[in-house]
């Protein structure tokens, strides 16, 4: 690790001894007078070995007041699990001797008690889980916390004298968790912290958290840094002074950046922030502007210019692409209206969030499902009527023809007989062999044809409620 020395102007210097031996990989820093002999030291998570531990360990040096450091007696922290992937000190059991507070990189924080010396002891109760509901080592989390913590920071959040912590998550969950302190060492995982859940498992990567009152209300704030690798971003949480967080809804864009800092950068009274990472593309500072001086964050919605055009019985789209302004971020709601009847409007892979990784704007899709008119009944043969009075009559031409029978076979001989006899079946069948049909029904229903104007708005009900529409004209022909 390399110790440069102030020398004002803008100009440092490299310390005596500087660089000095951590072990490689070092990942976390925590600053603070540990052996109470008046000057700083340091502590140094690594997460690779050193010539003093062949695992990851947490390495104490103290200073000796010139800007060079001496490892302490004894050898560094060494993690029986876990690595120091962040750094806390603060006096957490409030004996007036600095204690450390790990994010070991699993769903907890460990905790080790200074002894006044620069040596360390893991507290009691030590590792504390970031979740309400698990409470050992390795426990899996649920929604209340990071399901591995990278980032750490300590400060009294509910205002009841005891050093709290706030960690910062990866690899899903949760972006921040908060773990309550009660003076005397031990802590117990808070309620979800930060209405965080919205963009758990997409942005729960937060490698960087920082504390400080940013709305200068007298209540302390987190700032965090979150995102994917190479989409962070920094975001603002607002406290209450009673251990509840807050979101601005408000982000700016800091890709590649993994570690954050504080600062007054232009003597304004206000806090600024600066955010560096592994690479040039990471280093980013932001001045934090007046009450009011800001553009106001929103949303804009583009798209749907060329329309639907569709016959009735289809389905018709149009792309919609919604884009934060300024920064903003948070839940979305969206509708449609303006359809013609016997139709229907509704919005398909419609985004519920706008995510601060959204620059770009995230496509929603506008679908009208319409209605075909009603086709003609088919043309059915209506039976004949009264076919039981027309076999009774068939019945008395039978019985009376048999009584004539003889007459008329003497008289007029066989022929006669048989025309009397078609006569009598003809009368008996009505006179026809065609049956009757049903009138079919007129054609109607359907979606209208003509020209209709949809509108769709997207909405949402953080910063007083934002709203914003676009029209899509539509021809059903």
């Amino acid at each position: 690790m390399t110790i440069l020395l102030n020398q004002g102007g803008g100009n440092f210097t490299l310390a005596p001894g500087s660089p000095v031996a951590v072990g490689s990989a070092p990942v976390s820093i925590a600053v603070g007078d540990f052996n109470r002999d008046g000057r700083l030291d340091l502590a140094v998570g690594s997460l690779g070995a050193n010539s003093y531990a062949s695992t990851p360990a947490i390495t104490i040096l103290l200073g000796n007041g010139d800007g060079s450091f001496t490892p302490v007696p004894g050898g560094p922290i060494v993690m029986r699990y876990g690595a120091p992937y962040g750094l806390a000190a603060g006096d957490f059991n409030r004996d007036g001797i600095l204690d450390l507070a790990v994010a070991d990189g699993l769903a907890e924080a460990q905790v080790f008690l200074g002894r006044g010396d620069g040596t360390f002891a893991p507290a009691p109760n030590s590792p504390f889980a970031d979740t309400p509901s698990s409470g050992s080592t390795g426990a899996a989390p649920n929604a209340a916390g990071p399901a591995a913590t990278r980032s750490i920071v300590a400060a009294d959040f509910n205002g009841d004298g005891a050093l709290d912590l706030a960690v910062g998550g990866m690899a899903g969950g949760q972006p921040v968790a908060l773990l309550m302190g009660r003076g005397d060492g031990d802590f117990t995982a808070a309620p979800p912290c930060c209405e965080a859940p919205a963009y758990s498992n997409l942005y729960a990567d937060t490698p960087a958290l920082a504390v400080g009152d940013f709305n200068s209300n007298g209540h302390l704030d987190l700032a965090t840094l979150t995102g994917k690798p190479g989409m962070e971003h920094l975001q603002i949480l607002l406290g209450n002074g009673h251990g509840e967080f807050t979101p601005t809804y408000f982000s700016s864009s800091a890709p590649g950046a993994t570690f954050l800092g504080l600062g007054d950068f232009n003597g304004d009274g206000r806090l600024d922030f600066a955010a560096s990472g592994l690479s040039r593309t990471g280093y980013h500072v932001y001045i934090q502007g007046a009450p009011g001086s800001a553009p106001t964050e929103g949303l804009l919605l583009a798209g749907g210019a060329s329309g639907i055009s569709i016959q009735p019985g289809d389905i018709g789209d149009a792309d919609i692409v919604v884009l934060p302004q300024n920064g903003f971020y948070g839940p979305l709601q969206w509708s449609c209206s303006g359809a013609p009847s016997e139709s229907t409007c509704v919005l398909s892979d419609a985004p519920q969030f706008l995510y601060p990784g959204d620059a770009q704007g995230v496509q929603a899709r506008v679908a009208l499902t319409t209605t075909a008119p009603s086709s003609a009944a088919g043309i059915a043969p209506a039976p004949p009527p009264g076919d039981g009075g027309r076999l009774a009559l068939a019945l008395l031409a039978l019985a009376g023809l048999l009584a004539l029978w003889w007459r008329l076979a003497r008289a007029a001989g066989w022929m006669a007989l048989a025309v009397l006899l078609g006569g009598l079946g003809l009368a008996a069948c009505g006179g026809s062999v065609t049956p009757p049909t049903r009138a079919a029904p007129p054609v109607g229903g359907g979606t209208p044809v003509g020209n209709y104007t949809l509108t769709v708005t997207v909405r949402s009900p953080v910063l007083g409620g934002i709203r914003q529409s676009i029209t899509v004209p539509v021809t059903v022909q």
